[in-house]
């Protein structure tokens, strides 16, 4: 028995049963404003790691399918070495905590879609 499914398998799931979801969790897109807020603490993400050396590049934040979205910079940031990599990963959570990147976007994306605290 295999542990886990091949992307097709996966997306094909995917497609099967999104329609349960309907009613249970937003599926809707962010709306412009959302948009709009949620560039802020990504802007302060974007200064606080370049105190650390990292240039990102553009804060963006996209809707995806199924009501998802991506927030992120539109310039990825790949060292070369696993220490590299490890001291991106300490500046990145860092500067998250610092910004309180998850609770903010969090209330943003509540907000936007009605949902309570």
């Amino acid at each position: 028995m295999r542990a886990s499914a091949t992307p097709s398998e996966h997306e094909a799931a995917e497609k099967a049963c999104f329609h349960l979801l309907k009613g249970v969790v937003s599926t809707a897109p962010l709306s412009a404003g959302a948009i709009r807020a949620a560039l802020v603490p990504l802007r302060e993400l974007k200064r606080c790691l370049h105190t650390f050396g990292y240039d990102v590049g553009k804060p963006t934040v996209r809707n995806l399918s199924r009501g998802r979205a991506m927030f992120g910079f539109d310039r990825a940031t790949r060292p070369a070495t696993s220490a590299g990599r490890e001291r991106l990963a300490s500046a990145q959570h860092t500067c998250e905590k610092k910004v309180k990147l998850a609770q903010r976007i969090d209330a943003i994306v509540k907000a936007d879609r009605g949902e309570g605290e």
